[in-house]
């Protein structure tokens, strides 16, 4: 066993010695706690390797991806606490294990931290170092810089922190999938703002994928649809309810699956929630027909990576985002997209 570092109750570091280390400072008259040590720190071993036991034993779920899949099933962001106990996560997972239990299960997640704040480039490197397989990737969700405080005007600033949170990006190697852009609803679609979404080509490397999040109707035009096919950039095909979303009607936007797919690479879809923001669950049979449009656009562009990521994530037991995911993975298994075993 290797040194460890430990705390005394003065607050000063002290190194804990192994096993072996104490075994050897104890005097022969000292038997009874050398007993007593290895016969505790016996028992303590045990019970953490029953408790893994018990856990693995006890985790049912069903994985919600097979090999050489092009679904990818996830939710915006994994650390919530409504998530605890017993919602999802196990009694007596902390932070520090959730990642690990929901990576049994899904294969992606999207990450909203980004949005909020630029973490460091130690950050990134352990999200990567963290990837339970090779196929697993992050979602990234722009910083609120370049979407709602910009509106991506590129101007130098922009540019000059735009490469350094790509840089940034890029340390998460194989594992880094889609960039989301989620522009705000005062976005609304003119030329000037068209061509600002247009001059993002010399600013956006092509070996990267990105998507784009409106919630401004104003934007679900053919013109807009031309700048990103013209870019082989993503649209995002947006699920909200209550009237949160800007001025984006309840369902689906846009309503014609036709023109969902503007790349050659991916259909991605975002479901914010059916009876408000962030919650409700679309049931099974809402995500039945989700698996049924893009399977068809699958069947005619057999290329295509098909992401879905749920953002219903504050309500019920378990939380919508996990129930309607089963869904939606359970549509795709009906289809034979998803393998069964």
């Amino acid at each position: 066993m290797s040194s460890v570092r430990t705390t005394t109750r003065s607050g000063t570091k002290r190194k804990r010695a192994t096993d072996d280390k104490l075994v050897k400072k104890v005097k022969p008259d000292d038997r009874k706690i050398k007993d007593f040590f290895l016969t505790n720190g016996t028992i303590v071993a045990a019970t953490a390797k029953r408790v893994r036991q018990e856990e693995n034993e006890s985790d049912n779920r069903i994985p919600l991806f097979s090999d050489q899949c092009p679904v990818h099933i996830g939710c915006s962001g994994y650390s919530y606490r409504g998530w605890h106990s017993n919602n999802y996560y196990p009694p007596k997972h902390g932070a520090k294990k959730e990642f690990q239990y929901y990576s049994k299960e899904f294969d992606s997640v999207e990450i909203n931290s980004t949005f909020y704040n630029i973490p460091a480039d130690s950050v990134f490197v352990d999200w990567s170092k963290r990837v339970p397989r090779p196929s697993f990737r992050y979602i990234i969700k722009v910083n609120k810089y370049f979407t709602h405080m910009k509106l991506l005007n590129q101007d130098d600033e922009f540019i000059s922190r735009w490469n350094d949170f790509y840089r940034k990006c890029q340390l998460l190697g194989s594992s880094l999938g889609p960039i989301l852009f989620q522009l705000p609803p005062r976005f609304k679609y003119t030329n000037a703002t068209l061509a600002q979404l247009n001059r993002l080509e010399t600013v956006l490397p092509k070996t990267a994928q990105f998507v784009f999040e409106f919630r401004n109707t104003s934007w679900f035009t053919d013109e807009v649809y031309q700048v990103l096919r013209k870019n082989n950039w993503c649209l995002c095909v947006v699920d909200c309810y209550g009237g949160w979303c800007g001025d984006l009607a309840n369902g689906m936007t846009p309503r014609d699956p036709d023109v969902h797919l503007t790349c050659d690479w991916a259909l991605y879809y975002r479901f914010h929630g059916k009876t408000g923001q962030y919650m409700g669950s679309y049931g099974k049979n809402s995500m039945k027909n989700y698996a049924q449009i893009a399977t068809k656009h699958l069947d005619t562009h057999p290329n295509l990576q098909l992401y879905f990521y749920f953002n219903n994530t504050d309500n019920e037991h378990p939380p919508s985002a996990i129930k309607d995911s089963r869904h939606l993975a359970d549509a795709f298994k009906e289809l034979d997209i998803i393998a069964t075993d």
